[in-house]
């Protein structure tokens, strides 16, 4: 299935019909983190609320395995898939962590009112490694430092969850869906970030045109599973 919740367009937001399945990841999110939801929502990064609840609640229904994280930074999205998933999960981020910019307007506001970080210079090791000191999900985390093409050499397990948000660059992209793809075990899903067709000015959106010209879901391996304004998730079906 695949909702956008931008559409119907004519109709005042505020009536737009919000999928089921984000209504159900919106409450996972919630009973998992508790009263902690809105500082893990301020921890730095491009991640919004939804995108969030979605991949803590898909880390949550995934199947027993490895989740795969391709682009951590300073360390949003692998708090919400540690706290989603199951004790039957291990989460492999891969970042290399050489990149300093925190994200949006938003992101540096609020990263000059917490201990997160700050647009000082620095790269996101420091960040990210104490980001996951402070959610306490150091042991849940197998940090791999390193550009993906060159981690999945050293990788070759099947994979219950895969998370792109790395470079997003289209041929970039292409190579991540190459490389790792593959290995979604079935019933599986796949997810990926900004995949808005405007996103970063590219014609058409890197992502989105990555998405579509990889043949994934023309192959009939892959199902939509929720498509929202900036992020799709796919799910590998079973044979």
């Amino acid at each position: 299935m695949a909702t956008d919740i931008k559409h119907p367009a004519w109709l005042p937001r505020a009536f737009r019909p919000t999928p089921s399945l984000l209504r159900q990841s919106r409450a996972f999110t919630r009973s998992v983190l508790g009263a902690d939801l809105d500082k893990a929502l301020r921890i730095p990064g491009w991640l919004h609320a939804d995108q969030a609840a979605l991949l803590c609640y898909v880390a949550g229904i995934c199947p027993d395995g490895p989740i795969v994280e391709i682009g951590s930074f300073k360390g949003k999205s692998t708090v919400f898939l540690a706290k989603g998933m199951k004790a039957t999960n291990k989460l492999y981020a891969i970042d290399p962590h050489i990149f300093t910019k925190i994200g949006s307007r938003q992101d540096r506001a609020a990263a000059k009112h917490s201990d997160n970080g700050s647009d000082s210079g620095e790269t996101s090791w420091s960040t990210f490694n104490s980001t996951l000191e402070t959610w306490v999900i150091t042991d849940k985390v197998n940090i791999i430092r390193k550009f993906s093409y060159d981690a999945r050499a050293d990788f070759d397990n099947a994979i219950a969850m895969l998370w792109i948000d790395g470079d997003h660059a289209y041929d970039a992209v292409r190579k991540d869906i190459e490389d790792w793809v593959p290995l979604t075990m079935p019933n599986g899903f796949v997810a990926f970030h900004d995949t808005h067709p405007k996103h970063l000015g590219y014609p058409g959106g890197s992502v989105l045109s990555a998405i579509k010209d990889s043949g994934m879901l023309d192959s009939g391996d892959f199902e939509s599973f929720l498509q929202l304004r900036n992020a799709w998730i796919l799910r590998r079906v079973p044979k």
